[in-house]
């Protein structure tokens, strides 16, 4: 069951070329349902209070580097984006 609403779903060239549409979506599945990968304990804390519309950052490393999903926005105008770190 989603923790978080996604909104709008945009990934970069980027992790688009680095990464399987399966994997991407394997990953967005974990975002959504509150587990944040790779993502510092301080930072993870901060995701848990921040579902209700602050910015969510996940970081999961997979083979050939690490994806970060960032859900930001609130209601209507929340958007998540899939990238490489390289990409921020």
């Amino acid at each position: 069951m989603s923790k978080i609403s996604l909104g709008v779903l945009v990934i970069t060239d980027a992790a688009k070329e680095a990464y399987a549409t399966e994997t991407v979506v394997a990953c967005l599945v974990r975002h959504a349902t509150g587990d944040w990968g790779d993502t510092p304990k301080e930072d993870a804390q901060m995701n848990d209070e921040a579902v209700s519309g602050e910015r969510i950052l996940s970081s999961y490393t997979l083979d050939g580097g690490s994806l970060w999903i960032i859900t930001e926005g609130r209601g209507q105008d929340r958007v998540t984006t899939c990238l490489r770190p390289a990409d921020y």
